[in-house]
């Protein structure tokens, strides 16, 4: 299924590094505008994953790098800030999801 190919791709874009740009885009795609004016057409296009799943992957991501949240808020777009910090603050009260997500398991879909 396609849609699962496309969710895979970004989780692993997440995992590559580039989070901030899967969260801002998968908001860009969500309300179908660029906020430009710029007259594409956004409905047509998607993405694999939902902006607050796009959200909650890099917070994992984030996580797992040992990077402290604030530091990838900065690069978000308002909405998406509130998602990964409302993800960041889910997952703290999470140890058990957390110690999966450590930097010793780097591959989360293995398995």
């Amino acid at each position: 299924d396609n849609v699962d190919i496309e969710a895979d791709a970004e989780i692993a874009a997440v995992a590559l590094g580039m989070g901030v740009w899967v969260a801002n885009g998968a908001y860009v795609y969500e309300k179908a505008c660029c906020g430009g004016g710029c007259g594409l057409d956004l409905k047509s296009m998607r993405t694999g994953l939902s902006m607050p799943e796009a959200c909650f992957a890099l917070a994992l991501d984030v996580h797992r790098k040992g990077i402290a949240p604030r530091h990838a808020t900065k690069h978000l777009e308002s909405t998406q800030a509130a998602a990964l910090k409302t993800s960041a603050s889910w997952l703290g009260r999470q140890p058990e999801l957390l110690a999966l997500a450590s930097a010793s398991k780097p591959a989360l879909a293995s398995g």
